[in-house]
């Protein structure tokens, strides 16, 4: 993330597989998390289909501006939440990037990959949720 807003959160989709994967349209949600589980949706970006050749891979990229509905922006609540965390206490907020991406394997079977990431202010990461039924490949 940068310094200032909008920050660009990219997601990259990536095609591990032998063959070509067409990938159908799908949602990705950025949403604030204040623990212990109270979520404030953001933005919802949308993601047209598109077709990935085996080893490719594609960004999107999502922009997201210094705006919640509760009146505090976002980088107010990560200065919050880094002044905590940099005084020992737990990460009690976080940038959440989520979603499910839709896709059509070798086989023409549907099948859908999903994930939830947060974003950990001591990393300056999106780390992968711990909840499996948010982060799944079926």
């Amino acid at each position: 993330m940068t310094v200032a807003p909008p920050w660009i959160i990219r997601v990259v989709v990536r095609n591990s597989g032998g063959t070509a994967t067409s990938i159908l349209p799908s949602k990705i949600e950025i949403s604030w998390l204040k623990l212990p589980a109270t979520i404030e949706p953001i933005k919802t970006e949308k993601v047209a289909s598109f077709i990935l050749q085996p080893g490719e891979e594609r960004p999107i990229s999502i922009p997201v501006i210094d705006d919640m509905s509760g009146g505090a922006g976002i980088g107010v609540q990560l200065a919050f939440v880094e002044i905590a965390v940099s005084g020992g206490r737990e990460q009690g907020g976080f940038l959440l990037c989520s979603g499910a991406i839709t896709y059509i394997d070798d086989n023409g079977i549907k099948r859908e990959m999903g994930f939830e990431r947060g974003y950990h202010v001591e990393s300056k990461t999106f780390l992968p949720s711990k909840d499996t039924d948010k982060e799944y490949s079926d």
